[in-house]
């Protein structure tokens, strides 16, 4: 239907001859439309893997927001160009991100490492589905004819049929992968457990970690809507460097750590009252090194997680007290102690539950930072 108008825009299908003007107007707006798939492409290449649900449900709100822009060609036909060219960028926007972030999906699907069976399936699936579905709208066009009115709440239907059948299909996805979200749901019970053994005083080698597992997580995954962590202290990774930040990681360690840990104090104060609202509260930043591998970022993910985790229980045992650059820096090294001795039992967790460890998209690895210490520095 969305072909259908913007050729009946350009005049195919009428009795006046198809002006040259309109055959070039056809062919910029494919080229636009290319030109603008392969920037996007390209700012986003290396985060396809990170989050794919995200991105295929993305990819199909785009390719409906092309045929919406498309139809409207119809009504506007002296905008063909622009509005033609907006749409062609969409269609090829959804087609390249589908076709993108689709092999991470189709991974999870394997269980006999039978990714090219599963790949012949969905090329057999997609070609039935369009053929099916230019035939059904080849016989509904002649009945919707030239009408916009009519051609857009039919389209509008048929995307919104379109849109949850594809939010059903992707919510079922189990992704192995620790993202940021997919991390912080399953590294947050287990900080909250660990922080508990120690107030015990329970070693590592005396208790076994329960993670959620994969399908714990996706049941309660988001990937329509923007993730926000319930979690009152905020925590960002790889934020742009200020000097509001105040470093945590202890300079001696600088040479060898593979990330580093820092609080934005709030700017009204540089201490900050346990118990009051959460805009007075510092915000953990956490930054990778170049170098890190996986392992490391694992780590320097648990610390910060436990970090958060021991600010939060000091207004338990000290109701009116103030917390300090001194009193974070304690808390800090209280967490590093705590990530290295329950580390390996973490790491145990996870692979029990089938979590990938050699593979993680926590951060923009274009974001990380690489440390230069001075004699001075000392």
């Amino acid at each position: 239907m969305a072909t259908q108008a913007m050729l009946l825009a350009v005049g195919v299908g009428t009795k006046q001859s198809i002006p040259l003007a309109a055959v070039t107007a056809w062919v910029l707006k494919d080229g636009i439309g290319h030109v603008v798939a392969i920037a996007f492409g390209t700012f986003i290449n290396q985060r396809f893997d990170s989050d794919p649900k995200r991105f295929r449900f993305q990819a199909a709100v785009l390719g409906k927001l092309a045929d919406l822009v498309s139809i409207l060609t119809l009504h506007w036909p002296q905008l063909f160009l622009p509005l033609s060219a907006l749409g062609g960028a969409f269609s090829r926007l959804s087609a390249n991100t589908g076709a993108s972030c689709r092999p991470k999906i189709y991974e999870t699907f394997a269980r006999i490492s039978n990714l090219g069976d599963i790949m012949r399936c969905m090329t057999a699936q997609t070609t039935a589905s369009q053929l099916l579905g230019t035939a059904m709208g080849a016989a509904v066009g002649p009945l919707l004819g030239s009408n916009m009115y009519a051609i857009m709440p039919c389209s509008a239907i048929l995307s919104i049929a379109s849109l949850s059948a594809c939010y059903r299909a992707t919510s079922v996805v189990c992704l192995s992968t620790l993202s940021r979200q997919r991390a912080e749901r399953v590294f947050q019970p287990a900080a909250e457990e660990i922080c508990r053994c120690n107030v015990k005083g329970v070693e590592p080698v005396d208790t076994e970690l329960d993670v959620p597992s994969i399908k714990d997580v996706q049941e309660n995954e988001v990937f329509v809507k923007p993730f926000r962590s319930q979690h009152p202290t905020k925590m960002e990774v790889n934020p742009p460097m200020t000097a509001s930040h105040l470093l945590l990681t202890p300079v001696h360690d600088l040479h060898q750590s593979m990330f580093l840990l820092a609080a934005r104090m709030p700017r009204e104060s540089r201490t900050w009252a346990l118990g009051k609202a959460e805009e007075a509260r510092p915000t953990i930043a956490l930054w990778f090194h170049v170098k890190a591998s996986a392992s490391d970022v694992l780590q320097g993910f648990l610390q910060a997680i436990l970090l958060r985790e021991l600010l939060e229980e000091e207004p338990v045992s000290c109701r009116e007290s103030r917390v300090g650059e001194s009193d974070l820096a304690h808390l800090c090294e209280q967490a590093k102690e705590l990530s290295q001795q329950w580390w390996p039992s973490l790491q145990r967790a996870l692979q029990k539950q089938g979590w990938q460890t050699d593979v993680v998209f926590l951060d923009a690895k274009d974001e990380r930072v690489e440390i230069e210490l001075s004699s001075q520095s000392f």
